[in-house]
C-alpha cells in the first residue's frame, strides 16, 4: 500500500519505542532517560509526538514483544497514524541483527523511517542498511557476551552454595547472609512445610504412587506451593528435585558450556541422599524403555479403543507386570469423580478376543447384521446421495466467499490482514465439508457393496475369526481394530463385577480380497494403504453391543 503522503506545513508525525529490560538500568537506559532524549529529538527536527510503545522487563533478544508488536499492528493498519518510528539506539529495537533489520525493512516498505537518535546514519539505502546492520549485530554480540558473563558470575555464587534462582522450591525459605562482601540468598528448609516434603517421600518409599500421593493431599487440604491444588506433575517433578537432597544444581539447561555444576549444601538437606537415589531409582524403573513407536508395538490389544462409560474419557493400560487400564481423566484431575473402575489388562484382552471370536465373528452373528443391512435400517442410497448434493452447494459458495475476500484485497478495498480471520475460518469449513463428502461417499459404496454381495462378507469375518486364534499380536490388534468400534468399562450391577460393553460393526472386506487370500497380508497392505477399501459399515439405529460381566481379581 503506498504511504500516505505529508502535506506541505505538516509536521512529522513520531511515535516513540522504548524498551528497558530491569529498573536496575543506568539513567541514559531508563524510561525516562529514553523518553527524553527522544522528546528532545522530536522538538529539534520539528516533529511532534502521536505515541509512546513500551516494553519493560522484556530482552532484546526476544522477537515477540507486547509494545513492538502493537507498534507494527499500527504500522500495517490502512490509516497509517505516524511517519517515523524513533528509538533510542538500535539495541533498544532488538538484540538481534535478524530482528531489526527485519523490522526495519518491513517500516521502510511501509514508507515509514526507523531512526535511532544515539546513532544517526546518513547516506544512500544501501549505506544506512549496512550500518544499521553492524550495529545490530555489535548489539547481538554484546548480548551473548553479557549472557554467558552472568551465567558465569551466577555459577561463581552457586558453588559458595548461593541459590541464584527466582524462584524458591516448596520446603524451602532463603536466608540472606554476607558473601564475597554482599548480602546473597542461600537456603534452609521451612520448619512450617518441609516436614509435607519429608512425608512425601517417605510416602514414595514407602509404595505409594505419584497419583495417590497427590490425591492424598488433595482429599487432606495440605497445603501446597503458592497454594495452588496438588498435581500428579507438582508431584513427580518435586520427587526428583534434588535441592531436597541437599544440593544446590546449576547450569543443567544452560546454552553456555562448563556451567553444569552440583553443590552439596548440608543445611538445605530435607532427605538423605541414600533416600533421593532410592526415589529415583524407583521412578526409573516406572519408567517405560524410550524406544521408537514403530519398533515396539504396545502389547495391550486394546489400546485406543477403551473407554469409561461414565465420564467418556478414555482408558489406558499403565503400570508394570500388572497393567490396568485407567481414566486418563482421572489421571490429570485430582478432583474427578470417575468412579468407572480398573479393570486388569490381560484379563479385559483375554476377554474381549473370545467374545469377538465366539460370539461376534460367528456366521450365525453375520448373516443376522446383514440382514438388518439388506432390510434397510442403515441410511438409504437417496439419503446420501441428497446430502451430498448439499454438502456440494454448500463449499461451492464457501469458494465463492474466498474468492470474493482475496478480490477486495486485490483492489486495495481491504488489507489481508483484516479477512485473514475469515479466510481461515472458511478454509477451516471447507475442509470439514469435503471430510463429510469422503465418509458420505463411504457410506454409499458401502451400502451398495454390503447388499451386492453379502456372502463375500461372511466369508471374510471368518477368515477374520480364524486368523485371531493366531499368537501375532500385530495381526491380532489389526483384526479387534477392524470389528470394534469401542469398548465401554461401568460399574458392575453386582458386588465386584465389571460391565463391559463392546461396541462393533460388520467388518468389510477389501475389494481384492478372495477367500483363499492370505489375511495377514492383506491387513498388511490395507495399513500401507496400497489398495482401496471402503469404510467398515455404520447403522443408523445404534450400533450393536455385546455386554461382558468380569469378576474382580
Amino acid at each position: 500500500m503506498p504511504a500516505r503522503k505529508k502535506q506541505d506545513g505538516e509536521p512529522k508525525r513520531i511515535v516513540f519505542y522504548i524498551r528497558w529490560s530491569s529498573s536496575k538500568q543506568d539513567a541514559e537506559n531508563s524510561r525516562e532517560g529514553q523518553q527524553n532524549a527522544l522528546q528532545s529529538y522530536a522538538d529539534a527536527t520539528g516533529g511532534i509526538c502521536v505515541g509512546v510503545y513500551t516494553d519493560e522487563g522484556i530482552s532484546g533478544r526476544r522477537d515477540d514483544r507486547l509494545g513492538l508488536n502493537q507498534l507494527m499492528r499500527a504500522a500495517r493498519s490502512r490509516t497509517r497514524p505516524f511517519d517515523e518510528v524513533a528509538v533510542w539506539k538500535f539495541d533498544r529495537f532488538g538484540r538481534k541483527a535478524s530482528t531489526i533489520d527485519r523490522r526495519a525493512t518491513e517500516l521502510e516498505e511501509l514508507g515509514i523511517e526507523l531512526t535511532a537518535v544515539q546513532q544517526p546514519i546518513e547516506g544512500k539505502p544501501s549505506v544506512v542498511r549496512f550500518v544499521r546492520t553492524l550495529l545490530g549485530g555489535i548489539a547481538e554480540l554484546f548480548s551473548d557476551n553479557m549472557g554467558e558473563d552472568i551465567a558465569r558470575g551466577r555459577m561463581t555464587s552457586a558453588s559458595h552454595g548461593v541459590w541464584t534462582n527466582s524462584s524458591v522450591p516448596f520446603g524451602f525459605i532463603r536466608d540472606y547472609r554476607m558473601d564475597r562482601g554482599r548480602m546473597r540468598p542461600f537456603l534452609i528448609p521451612d520448619p512450617d512445610t518441609e516436614h509435607i516434603i519429608k512425608r512425601m517421600c517417605g510416602l514414595y518409599l514407602d509404595g505409594t504412587g505419584v497419583w495417590k500421593i497427590a490425591k492424598t493431599f488433595w482429599d487432606e487440604n495440605v497445603p501446597g506451593p503458592n497454594d495452588n491444588p496438588w498435581t500428579y506433575a507438582r508431584v513427580n517433578n518435586m520427587l526428583k528435585n534434588i535441592a531436597y537432597a541437599g544440593f544446590v544444581q546449576f547450569g543443567k539447561r544452560s546454552k553456555f558450556e562448563g556451567t553444569e555444576l552440583l553443590v552439596p549444601v548440608p543445611e538445605m538437606e530435607i532427605i538423605t541422599l541414600e533416600e533421593y537415589n532410592r526415589i529415583q531409582e524407583i521412578m526409573a524403573s516406572h519408567t517405560p524403555k524410550v524406544r521408537h513407536p514403530r519398533e515396539v508395538a504396545s502389547h495391550h490389544l486394546l489400546s485406543g479403543l477403551v473407554y469409561s462409560d461414565g465420564c467418556d474419557g478414555k482408558m489406558s493400560p499403565t503400570g508394570g507386570e500388572r497393567s490396568y487400564y485407567n481414566c486418563s481423566l482421572r489421571r490429570i484431575q485430582i478432583d474427578h469423580s470417575c468412579e468407572t473402575p480398573n479393570p486388569r489388562a490381560d484379563h479385559l484382552d483375554a476377554a474381549v478376543i473370545d467374545h469377538v471370536f465366539g460370539k461376534i465373528l460367528t456366521p450365525e452373528n453375520m448373516d443376522q447384521l446383514i440382514e438388518i443391512v439388506d432390510k434397510g435400517e442403515t441410511v438409504t442410497t437417496q439419503e446420501v446421495e441428497e446430502e451430498l448434493t448439499d454438502l456440494q452447494i454448500e463449499i461451492e459458495d464457501l469458494q465463492k466467499g474466498r474468492k470474493n475476500l482475496l478480490n477486495l484485497v486485490e483492489t486495495e478495498q481491504a488489507v489481508p490482514a483484516d479477512i485473514k480471520g475469515r479466510l481461515t475460518e472458511i478454509r477451516e469449513t471447507e475442509s470439514q465439508r469435503e471430510a463429510s463428502i469422503l465418509k458420505a461417499r463411504a457410506k454409499l459404496a458401502n451400502e451398495k457393496a454390503l447388499t451386492a454381495n453379502p456372502k463375500k462378507v461372511a466369508a471374510y469375518a471368518k477368515s477374520l475369526q480364524t486368523w485371531l486364534r493366531e499368537e501375532n499380536v500385530d495381526l491380532t490388534k489389526e483384526i479387534l481394530n477392524e470389528v470394534i468400534v469401542q469398548v465401554r468399562i461401568r460399574p458392575g450391577e453386582e458386588k465386584d463385577t465389571t460391565t463391559v460393553i463392546i461396541r462393533y460393526r460388520i467388518p468389510m472386506p477389501p475389494r481384492e480380497w478372495k477367500e483363499s487370500a492370505d489375511v495377514e497380508e492383506l491387513l498388511l497392505r490395507k495399513n500401507q494403504r496400497s489398495l482401496e477399501y471402503p469404510v467398515l459399515a455404520d447403522f443408523a439405529n445404534a450400533v450393536p453391543e455385546l455386554t461382558i460381566v468380569l469378576n474382580h481379581i
